[in-house]
């Protein structure tokens, strides 16, 4: 996988306290409704490289997609969801998920359809333009099982309705795709038309390059997982965000941190 990468920022930075705060309230939540720390203990790092992803590169278009997302599932432990990829020009991945269709939700805005029955597909939209962009393409699969994943919750997320889609990444990292998120989540372009040249942006997700990194670094905390390959694998931003948050986890948070190592799984049935 290629991706690309940004000056450094000057002098490494972490989200304020407060989205800090938040990303310890959302952790907690989320290890107590998914099997707590014990479940998540296990968890790998996924990282954009052939070991991780040794996909098939004779295929192309749709096939290589599902390609790719079969090893996202698997990766993810959702090896056994009926779940799908669904080719769709879309622009942004935002708008993928907010009201992504599912037998527990309403019907997508605007679709004929009616609600979803049980063992129905669970479709994940993604823009065929992403096949150009490996890291990101892997991201969308990952807030797409995230986003279906957040149903098999025991107790509400603690929000509102519109916060859900910070949940949605958050999960995401949880799933262990934390790089894809971080390295996909701002983009900076140059493009050339004849003698015309310009420059633009893309931002992809709810939560910011610097919050996912922060997220990154508390998951790979909680794991133990080793800095050096995922350092090898974030471009420039994200590793500083990474490497800045890293050291605030140790410094400001090792309490925090041990909290969530205590979180236990809730009696009433198995993690999935």
């Amino acid at each position: 996988m290629v991706f690309g990468e940004r000056c450094a920022q000057t002098s490494p930075v972490v989200p304020e306290e407060g989205t800090i705060d938040w990303v310890f309230e959302a952790a907690r939540w989320w290890l107590s409704n998914f099997g707590g720390f014990a479940e998540f203990a296990t968890t790998p790092i996924v990282l954009p490289t052939k070991e991780d992803f040794p996909v098939d590169t004779s295929l192309c278009g749709h096939a290589l997609t599902e390609d790719y997302f079969g090893y996202a599932k698997e990766h993810a432990r959702l090896g056994d969801w009926p779940l799908v990829m669904v080719s769709e020009a879309v622009p942004n991945v935002a708008e993928i998920l907010h009201g992504m269709p599912h037998g527990m939700t309403a019907p997508v805005s605007g679709s004929t359809a009616g609600p979803m029955q049980d063992g129905d597909p669970l479709a994940i939209p993604y823009d065929p333009s992403l096949l150009d962009d490996p890291v990101a393409l892997v991201a969308t699969m990952a807030r797409g099982m995230s986003h279906y994943h957040l149903y098999g919750a025991t107790t509400e997320f603690p929000g509102e309705a519109e916060d859900r889609e910070y949940f949605v990444d958050l999960g995401a990292v949880f799933l262990g795709f934390g790089v894809f998120l971080a390295n996909s989540a701002f983009r900076f372009q140059q493009t050339e038309s004849g003698m015309m040249v310009g420059w633009g942006c893309t931002r992809r997700g709810a939560l910011s390059e610097l919050d996912v990194s922060y997220v990154l670094a508390l998951a790979c905390a909680l794991t133990g997982a080793p800095d050096k390959p995922i350092l090898r694998s974030l471009s420039a931003n994200p590793k500083s965000f990474f490497k800045a948050a890293r050291k605030h986890l140790r410094k400001k948070r090792r309490d925090d941190v041990e909290r969530l190592r205590s979180v236990e799984a809730p009696n009433d049935g198995p993690y999935r």
